[in-house]
């Protein structure tokens, strides 16, 4: 049985995430595009970390990949703003670390799941199984393709008001 996507980070996993999140962002300022970015790559940076610094078989990292634990890491995160800032930059981080959590549900674990939607409620783990992130060498060119397309209609459409310039 495959370990759950909480155990490792791939390169694929991350650029995937990378890409996935920087799509609906064209609206946003510059500020709120980069955290929201910072907060796509935390569940997986924080799972490995606790992996690792815990080092047990309890699965305490699986809370990085679940909404209520997820938001309490993007909260601890938006301390080290300024006052005004927090509320902002925890809204950021944590609508990107919950685009990580929905894109980590559509990932096949053999059945380990990939979400923990509820923990600490549930320690059941959720997935769609719809693809394998062990071929992860084919969501690089993949997502850069996509980027790329994406990119190329959004600088046509409105250079003017491109924010990725």
């Amino acid at each position: 049985r495959r370990a759950s996507s909480c155990r490792g980070i791939e390169m694929g996993d991350l650029v995937s995430h990378y890409v996935i999140a920087r799509i609906p962002l064209s609206w946003a300022d510059r500020r709120f595009q980069a955290l929201f970015l910072v907060g796509t790559l935390l569940p997986d940076l924080i799972a490995k970390f606790l992996a690792k610094a815990v080092d047990t078989a309890d699965g305490w990292e699986a809370n990085a990949h679940a909404l209520p634990g997820f938001a309490l890491y993007a909260y601890l995160a938006s301390l080290f703003f300024e006052r005004p800032l927090r509320p902002r930059a925890w809204l950021a981080l944590t609508m990107g670390g919950y685009l990580h959590i929905f894109v980590d549900l559509w990932k096949d674990n053999l059945g380990a799941g990939s979400a923990f939607l509820v923990f600490p409620f549930s320690r059941r783990a959720f997935e769609f199984g719809w693809y394998d992130p062990e071929k992860w060498i084919i969501l690089i060119p993949v997502s850069a393709a996509i980027l790329l397309v994406w990119e190329w209609i959004a600088h046509r459409r409105c250079r003017e008001h491109y924010v990725w310039n």
